[in-house]
């Protein structure tokens, strides 16, 4: 941060209406350095240093207003940018595509429950990948219905992040006859032995994945 502070003090402290619109704007840009998820800060702070240092004039009348924090991606409003700008701009949007928004390694836009999308690394996506699981199945188990009819659940059925939570002594195997191999199977009863802990784990699932945000 020590170059906001070399440089912007000026604009940002100033009470000088004489600032032109370009001034003005990485002022308010600086001040709004606390909108930005910490996994964006760096690509963030490259790009007001980018501002920074421009030195022709020519970019004087461009006005450039945010952050705007979606979930997939960093994005700003702006008038009168001349290419330089609109490049920086365009630069830091595509870097905030494949940044993980809250640690910073690489990642890429990732989906989990019905419409949330972030962008997200592997470690960082992996608490709302199994939350995403916890919050389909802790319903299914809790129902009546589907514990009575005695549904077979085949691995298939599981996603990997799911699948991983079955203990090995919970699996049924049915031999197919033919060459001696047996497939596993479970049915919804042998699952819902486990709702207690799966319950217990989705709280703490929910607390990690939103520990960094």
């Amino acid at each position: 941060m020590k170059f906001l502070a070399d440089h912007l003090m000026q604009f940002t402290n100033s009470l000088d209406t004489d600032l032109c619109c370009l001034q003005k704007s990485i002022a308010a840009l600086n001040r709004r350095i606390g909108w930005v998820p910490k996994g964006w800060v760096p690509i963030y702070q490259k790009m007001v240093k980018s501002l920074v240092s421009l030195k022709d004039d020519v970019h004087d009348d461009a006005t450039i207003v945010g952050p705007w924090i979606e979930d997939a991606k960093m994005e700003f409003t702006s008038r009168n940018l001349t290419p330089v700008l609109a490049g920086i701009l365009r630069k830091t949007m595509q870097r905030s595509l494949c940044t993980c928004k809250n640690c910073g390694l690489p990642g890429k836009l990732r989906s989990f429950g019905e419409e949330a999308q972030q962008v997200l690394c592997a470690r960082c996506f992996a608490p709302w990948e199994l939350a995403d699981q916890l919050a389909k199945w802790i319903p299914r188990l809790q129902s009546a219905d589907f514990l009575e009819s005695e549904s077979v659940i085949v691995v298939d059925d599981l996603e990997p992040a799911f699948l991983a939570l079955i203990p090995e002594s919970h699996w049924r195997w049915l031999s197919d006859g033919s060459d001696g191999n047996a497939l596993p199977y479970l049915l919804s009863k042998d699952v819902a032995d486990l709702l207690p802990e799966l319950k217990n784990l989705q709280t703490l699932v929910m607390e990690m994945a939103t520990a960094d945000e």
